[in-house]
């Protein structure tokens, strides 16, 4: 067997029949499953194995194995069709086992429902058969179901269909109150001759009854005239005495309780709908009492304390749902990418009142298909996993039923790193152009950063192991998604190793290109794992771990997928849109960035590389962070970068080099790209130099030298240029 899976207890909760988890059992329900269906469902389960936090997954079945969204669509559709095909038929079996007598067989039934519940498993295929990691809540049931009519085709009988004796079935896996262990599952053979038998019998039996009437109708007919006259004219004594006995109880005057009975059975006779009435009020009156929730305020704090335990997920900051593109849907406000079903819920005031908050959340949406699945207590925020169906009204059904909270309500957003950064290899000469623009060798004479300094790069991965950072010293790496130290990176994963070398690579390495602060330490906080996209939560609490590991300088260079359709709107039309959505969102990002500059940690954004105006993402929107625009080597803003409006004179944007950008990329080696991705860490570099020549320079005063010494340039639509020079001797000469 091979692995082909890793999945993380601490990301996915485990299934359990109240004894064992679901995973343990894969030995016996394997077994079962050898011993009652046909071959294409032997290697169905992936095989479990424990390491620690980790749960690895084998198969036997050949062939590159992947989660069948990552098949195109014709292949993808022929798999789902083939996994409800299995699933239909184990669901039959369920069916007769459920509704047998035999202790068992309503066991197994048990366990075959949870094990193949679509909400339980993950769906892996090599491009011909499916392969199952089960026994994990994903909540893919909507993803993997199709209509009858598309996978009938590909349901393969489940039963084995052979006229000799199989081996015993294994017994079920351990579940409380079993009584019946000795029982076997007999097979559908014994099955059908089972109900074969049955039937014969009561047809033989059909036949004794008609018998038997038939012979009792003959034996009355030759009972005799007399006889009959005789029965009825002979008096009972026994039945005179009884008769006598109750005309003298009926001369008796009834009990007061039994008239008053009789004379109510006639009420109820003529009144029975108002009784039926009066009835159904009193059970309306009965259930509000029973079912009316506690209303939180009248709660105390310990009572508060406990139910927030109850109905919060056990881990802060830890994502309990993954994310699927599948889920992905465009705003029609906005034009952003954003998760279908998955709302943001934050208190910015008032934050002492957000465990109370939560409460009363749950209460106002009782029911499972309303989940709490994510919270951070620090910047006071829930996500709220709600049916899709509710989205045009969820926010204002939140509003009206939690009045007493000011709410800051906004959809979960998709971030990408770039979308234009990969571009061939420049292999030209001219690869340090950037450097040359900016001053860099000027400002080197005066520092070349200092180790107190730390700069953190919040972006998909990294690769320490590059000559551009072996001997750097790393501070406190941090990986968001697996939530521990290890940051990586791959062929898949290049963006951030190209980042990070653009602000702080080693210089004097005889190798490619030194970064803008080579001697500043550097903290890795990757928050991607290969795919093309992160989410705002993966966003934010990779600030969060950045300011709580006391980065001086923070380098975003990440942003918000938009539709093509804003690129035909004018700067006017969208800076409506600016002014008129995302206002929650825009709240949450300025008080999470005056956190940051309350701990002196300034943020460098990426301005964006869809040629619109900065500030479509409420991320933007904040002047305690630096917005950075791309320019190409004749100092014009590049064609693909986002641009600003009347920002010539704003501390709060800067242009820097953005087109043909050289630097290190995984596995020792080195590439060109382009975008506001490598014009950032640029400008991020410039900031560690200048705190490095005055540690506790105040971000406001940065951001007020950087404008100060920036050049400007002929493109109205761009911010002063970097002159990181002539920065430094300003700050020296202070």
């Amino acid at each position: 067997m091979k692995p082909f899976f890793t999945s993380s207890t601490n990301e996915y909760e485990l299934v359990s029949n109240h004894i064992n988890y679901m995973f343990e059992q894969h030995a016996q329900i394997n077994q079962f499953l050898k011993s009652n269906f046909q071959e294409p469902y032997h290697h169905l389960l992936a095989k479990p194995e424990r390491a620690g936090s980790a749960i690895n997954w084998y198969t036997d079945i050949p062939g590159e194995i992947k989660r069948v969204e990552d098949f195109p669509i014709e292949a993808r559709t022929k798999l789902l069709n083939i996994f409800n095909a299995r699933k239909h038929e184990i669901e039959a079996t369920c069916l007769r086992f459920g509704n047998s007598d035999d202790f068992d067989k309503q066991l197994w039934a048990n366990i075959l429902k949870s094990a193949f519940n679509p909400d339980n498993l993950f769906l892996f295929s090599n491009g011909e058969e499916v392969v199952l990691v089960w026994g994990i809540k994903t909540n893919k049931q909507r993803d993997y179901l199709v209509p009858f009519d598309e996978y009938k085709a590909a349901i393969i009988p489940a039963a084995i269909v052979v006229n000799e004796i199989v081996d015993e079935e294994p017994d079920p896996p351990a579940e409380e109150d079993s009584e019946n262990d000795d029982n076997e599952i007999v097979d559908n053979n014994t099955e059908i001759e089972g109900e074969q038998t049955l039937n014969q019998s009561a047809e033989n039996e059909s036949e004794q009854i008609e018998s038997f009437s038939s012979e009792e109708g003959e034996n009355e007919e030759e009972i005799t005239n007399d006889e009959i006259e005789e029965l009825v004219t002979e008096p009972d004594i026994e039945d005179t005495n009884k008769k006598e006995k109750n005309e003298e109880k009926v001369a008796k005057p009834k009990h007061w309780f039994y008239t008053a009975l009789d004379r109510f059975e006639i009420f109820a006779g003529k009144f029975w709908w108002l009784i039926l009435i009066i009835l159904v009020l009193l059970l309306w009156l009965l259930l509000d009492r029973c079912n009316k929730p506690v209303i939180p305020t009248q709660l105390t704090e310990n009572e508060v304390e406990e139910i927030y335990d109850e109905i919060m997920p056990e881990i802060p900051r830890k994502r309990i749902i993954p994310i699927d593109t599948a889920d992905f849907r465009e705003d029609d406000n906005t034009g952003n990418v954003i998760v279908a079903g998955l709302l943001n819920i934050a208190i910015v005031e008032n934050k002492e009142k957000f465990k109370r908050m939560a409460v009363e959340l749950k209460q106002q949406f009782p029911g499972d298909e309303y989940k709490i699945v994510y919270y951070d207590e620090e910047t006071n925020r829930l996500q709220l996993n709600y049916p899709e169906s509710e989205t045009s009204d969820i926010k204002n059904q939140l509003r009206s039923k939690l009045p007493n909270y000011k709410l800051l309500l906004w959809d979960e957003s998709v971030f990408t790193s770039s979308k234009k950064c990969n571009d061939p290899f420049f292999k030209e000469a001219d690869k340090a152009w950037h450097m040359k623009a900016i001053k860099l060798e000027e400002a080197w004479d005066i520092s070349m950063g200092d180790t107190s300094i730390c700069i953190a790069v919040i972006d998909d991965g990294f690769d320490l192991k590059h000559k551009e950072f072996v001997g750097k010293k790393i501070k406190k790496p941090y990986n968001v998604v697996t939530d521990n130290s290890r940051v990586y990176a791959n062929s898949s994963i290049i963006h951030g190793t190209h980042v990070a070398g653009l602000a702080l690579a080693n210089a004097d390495n005889n190798s490619g290109a030194s970064g803008v602060a080579p001697k500043c330490s550097f903290m890795p906080v990757q928050i991607g794992s290969g795919q093309e996209f992160f989410t705002m939560t993966d966003v934010v609490d990779g600030v969060l771990y950045a300011l709580n590991h006391d980065a001086d300088v923070i380098n975003m260079s990440l942003g918000k997928e938009y539709s093509e359709e804003l690129q035909n709107k004018s700067p006017g039309e969208l800076e409506n849109i600016i002014n008129s959505t995302g206002k929650d969102e825009e709240k949450f990002w300025k008080e999470l960035f005056k956190m940051a500059d309350q701990k002196n940690t300034l943020i460098v954004l990426a301005g964006g590389n869809e040629d619109l105006l900065i500030g479509l993402d409420p991320m933007q929107r904040s002047d305690e962070v630096l917005k950075v625009v791309a320019v190409d080597k004749n100092l014009a803003k590049a064609n693909f970068s986002n641009y600003c409006r009347n920002c010539i004179a704003k501390n709060t944007f800067i242009s820097a080099p953005g087109v043909g950008i050289f630097s290190s990329v995984p596995g020792n080696s080195y590439s060109a790209m382009q975008g506001t991705s490598m014009a950032a860490p640029i400008v991020t570099g410039a900031v560690a130099l200048i705190k490095s020549v005055k540690p506790g320079i105040k971000n406001k005063e940065v951001l007020k030298i950087l404008r100060q010494t920036s050049k400007t340039i002929a493109d109205r639509s761009c911010p002063p240029f970097l002159q990181i020079d002539a920065a430094l001797k300003k700050v020296k000469n202070r």
